[in-house]
């Protein structure tokens, strides 16, 4: 891994922990059909409660334009869903802009479910957020 890389890295790190967005992406493939989510979180404070709120983009892109599939993000503990994208076009991207109640870990979990023929979850992944 070259220095610049590294360089990068660790002051992004640095970024999140002292409160600034951390970078949000996970992407799920099934079959006939692969779901894609980038984007951003921020933790923040309101009243008592500690809270986050995730911005970015959904899309679902589907292998032919007659495959019957559709997309959901998930975010939070327990999981909490936006609404679904789907391959008809015009509705295969989503602006996401979701908060929930963050836990005292700061731990904060998204991933995606595809459904075509079965449901069909993954793209599992856990950011820590910094405040």
């Amino acid at each position: 891994m070259s220095f610049s890389v590294l360089a990068t890295a660790a002051s992004f790190a640095l970024a999140s922990l002292a409160g600034g967005p951390t970078a949000v992406e996970t992407q799920h493939k099934v079959s006939t059909a692969t779901a894609h989510f980038s984007g951003s979180a921020v933790a923040f404070s309101e009243g008592s409660e500690l809270k986050y709120r995730v911005t970015g983009k959904l899309k679902l892109v589907c292998e032919t334009g007659d495959t019957k599939a559709t997309a959901r993000f998930e975010h939070g503990s327990p999981f909490a869903h936006t609404a679904e994208v789907s391959c008809a076009a015009g509705k295969d991207v989503l602006d996401v802009d979701v908060t929930g109640k963050l836990l005292a870990n700061r731990k904060l979990a998204v991933r995606l479910g595809v459904w075509n023929f079965k449901t069909s979850w993954g793209g599992d992944k856990t950011y820590v957020l910094g405040m």
